[in-house]
């Protein structure tokens, strides 16, 4: 158990370091691909959050939290058909091999930054009401 541990340790302490890079653009400008991809960990967890208070809220509403974890669902299924698209080759074999894991890895957490900002706009509105331009609708699960 000891050698397991070990050999854990040091295979995370080589990930860290070996991901630990950073790269010029194509205008020398030094990217941190770490700190890109932490960022969107920081978008996740409010993501998180704000679905945990969704729930909570709307407990009661059962048709609502159905279909509310349905529209999340769907969310997740579009989000990673998106970078499926964008990334269509075989990610291990064309893009790391190509590119570098540290590049392709930040390059992904980019487009994830990016639908994580329009998803949390989104979940927002369940918690502060509907949009300007909604205000008349009388929208489901939003009391």
């Amino acid at each position: 158990m000891k050698n397991l541990n070990f050999t854990a340790t040091i295979l995370l302490i080589v990930a860290l370091f070996s991901c630990n890079e950073k790269k010029q653009n194509n205008s020398g400008e030094d990217i941190d691909y770490i700190a890109i991809c932490e960022k969107f960990d920081e978008y996740a967890f409010e993501q998180k959050a704000l679905l945990d208070e969704i729930r909570n809220k709307y407990q009661a509403d059962k048709p609502f939290i159905r279909r509310f974890n349905e529209e999340q669902m769907s969310w997740i299924k579009y989000q990673d058909t998106r970078l499926r698209s964008l990334y269509s080759q075989d990610w291990d074999r064309y893009y790391r091999k190509q590119y570098g894991t540290p590049i392709f890895n930040g390059c992904k957490c980019k487009e994830l930054i990016r639908l994580s900002i329009i998803r949390n706009e989104e979940l927002r509105t369940y918690l502060e009401g509907p949009a300007e331009n909604q205000q008349e609708c009388p929208i489901q699960g939003r009391k």
